[in-house]
């Protein structure tokens, strides 16, 4: 069999004359770009570095892009063998809706050979600034396996944790786990006195990872190879059994590791932890607590066919409805594109139990007995727009408002023009108009720009839903834009589930997450009987991450692969199978509950 052709990769990653992402602020200088830089400064040169106290070095650029591709959050899933000695991950593409798989295999000490990348017009593989992002996952993945223990002092990782905090260090970090807006990450790469500390970071952390990928460290007199191939660099059976969460890419880990004498310790922490070792529970109840945010912050979102239609919609002036089943995303994505597009947002998750005088705030009695209000989320919104920001509004499941909400909103979502606002004595901004005008009696009266302001409203209206009839035509009128999202199809379920479990897309447990829940979908629909739920993306995503946290158990336990058969059973039986179960009488129906179980012990034997 011929060996397929491999390219060096060292000379494009020192070949690309610009760090795009960081929009002009890296690059070779040259007589159309003259600000830009390529210099690693003497002080931040890595410890292994021959111009160390000698002269200045410079950055390749295509290790540049490839740190600033990773913050931006690009890698979508990592896996690998036990030593991390061959493995895979999948790559968005920061131009278009590409899905790079790239393997690698580091087994050779003086090379590593990375798979999957794309061919030129020659049809020979053509190296790009990935191959740097891969290189670095590898590196990471291998400390993971290790239990955080990679030995001597690891600049690499070190330099990127430090990377990690600078940026983290800026204003309106992102929540932990990243990953940042784009926009943030070019912002901070200017040459600006306020992104020092970040300039450095990124200087430092380039001349290491060079070094790193070029030398056989301690020791800068043994080269080695850096090699990409179109193909994929190892067996279609290969890379699956350790499946890693890419999100903690971008978490600094909390516990401190020995480094060389002359280094200042960075934060480590042992995400593999022996239950005996010293400081343990502690150390891992730390590491459970980022796990619990990186959960909560920084959901899985997969561009689907509706995705276009909602970042047009929040791109363009006036109000905007989503609309849909539960689980499609609505929220998740409203909070993704204020992020993305905006200064952040103020949410308001509607309830019967929240009233219209809620949403400005309470009064409270100060210590020197005046009375003053403490802001709710109406007032918090309004005084950031105020203040200069772009803030969006989410008015979170609306339809279960208590029944005052919806007059209260329309006229916050009702605009004005600056004539009518002056005739009635309200002072103006000085932003052109027109205006939303939020009045707080007793407090403030706001008219804030609508170019600073996004309003979105999300909800269930469906048949089966029972809540607030927003169909009146006044109020709908005041939806500029009102967009009806669609169920998942298969194939965006199975990105979804992919990202959020940290698991190749062709994984046989997605599929029998997708498969369970469209036959239960099925059974519905062909038996006419009335569930007490839907299986959502939600029940799948929780399922799906509760298998796979006890099958990586029982593999530590026992130090065999990761049998997923056993847990998929018994979490669907613990978490969702009664509350989806039609009833009868007081309890549930037993023909029903046998019905589901036999899906998904169906599903379970391809496990």
């Amino acid at each position: 069999m011929t060996p397929p052709e491999r390219r060096d990769a060292f000379g494009p990653l020192w070949g690309k004359a610009e760090a795009t992402l960081s929009q002009g602020a890296y690059g070779r200088p040259s007589v159309h770009s003259p600000h830009r830089t390529n210099i690693v400064h003497q002080r931040n040169l890595s410890r292994h570095s021959s111009y160390r106290g000698v002269k200045d070095g410079t950055m390749a650029m295509g290790i540049v892009e490839a740190l600033l591709a990773l913050l931006v959050g690009t890698v979508r899933t990592v896996s690998c063998e036990s030593d991390a000695l061959l493995g895979r991950l999948s790559v968005a593409s920061l131009s278009s809706a590409t899905t790079y798989q790239f393997t690698w295999d580091a087994r050779d000490p003086g090379a590593l050979i990375l798979g999957g990348f794309p061919a030129d017009e020659a049809g020979k593989p053509r190296p790009t600034y990935h191959s740097a992002l891969c290189a670095l996952v590898q590196h990471w993945a291998a400390w993971q396996v290790c239990s955080g223990a990679l030995g001597g002092g690891d600049e690499a990782l070190e330099r990127w944790w430090g990377l990690l905090r600078a940026l983290g260090s800026l204003p309106f970090p992102p929540p932990a786990g990243g990953p940042w807006p784009r926009v943030l990450v070019a912002q901070a790469c200017q040459d600006r006195p306020a992104n020092a500390a970040l300039r450095d970071a990124l200087e430092g952390m380039a001349d290491a990872l060079y070094l790193h990928l070029r030398y056989a460290l301690p020791a800068t007199t043994t080269e080695r190879a850096l090699l990409v191939q179109c193909p994929d660099a190892i067996a279609a059976s290969q890379g699956y059994l350790a499946p890693l969460d890419p999100r903690l890419l971008l978490v600094v880990p909390a516990a401190p590791i020995a480094l060389p004498a002359e280094e200042q310790s960075d934060p480590d922490t042992d995400l593999d932890l022996s239950e005996h070792a010293a400081g343990a529970p502690e150390r891992r109840a730390a590491v459970d607590a980022a796990d619990a945010v990186l959960r909560e912050g920084a959901p899985a979102l997969v561009p689907t066919a509706d995705t276009p239609r909602i970042r047009a919609a929040l791109e363009d002036e006036g109000a905007v409805f989503l609309v849909g089943p539960a689980g499609v995303g609505k929220t998740e994505w409203a909070q993704a594109l204020a992020r993305a597009l905006y200064d952040g947002f103020e949410k308001i998750r509607f309830s019967s139990r929240l009233h219209e005088e809620d949403l400005y705030g309470a009064p409270v009695q100060r210590a020197d007995g005046r009375w003053t209000l403490e802001p709710g989320p109406l007032v918090r919104w309004a005084e950031r727009v105020a203040a200069g920001q772009r803030v969006m509004l989410i008015l979170d499941e609306l339809p279960r408002a208590h029944g005052s909400i919806p007059d209260a909103l329309m006229s916050i979502v009702d605009t004005h023009g600056a004539a009518d606002l002056a005739a009635a004595g309200q002072a103006l901004p000085a932003d052109p108009g027109p205006y939303h005008v939020v009045d707080v009696p007793g407090y403030a009266t706001f008219a804030l720009p609508a170019a600073r302001v996004k309003i979105v409203a999300t909800g269930n209206i469906g048949e089966s839903f029972r809540g607030l009839d927003l169909s009146d035509p006044a109020f709908l009128d005041r939806w500029t834009c009102w967009l009806q999202l669609a169920e998942f199809t298969p194939d965006e379920k199975r990105a979804i589930l992919a990202r959020r479990l940290t698991l190749p897309p062709a994984h046989p447990l997605l599929t029998a997450l997708i498969g369970v829940a469209r036959d239960v979908a099925d059974y519905r629909e062909s038996a006419a009987r009335a569930l007490g739920a839907a299986v959502t993306m939600r029940t799948l995503i929780r399922w799906g991450t509760a298998v796979t946290r006890r099958a990586a158990d029982t593999a530590a336990a026992t130090g065999r692969p990761c049998a997923y058969g056993p847990p998929f059973h018994t979490v669907a039986q613990g978490q969702w199978l009664d509350k989806v179960c039609a009833r009868k009488g007081d309890g549930l129906d037993p023909d029903v509950y046998a019905a589901l179980l036999r899906i998904v012990s169906d599903h379970a034997r391809h496990l």
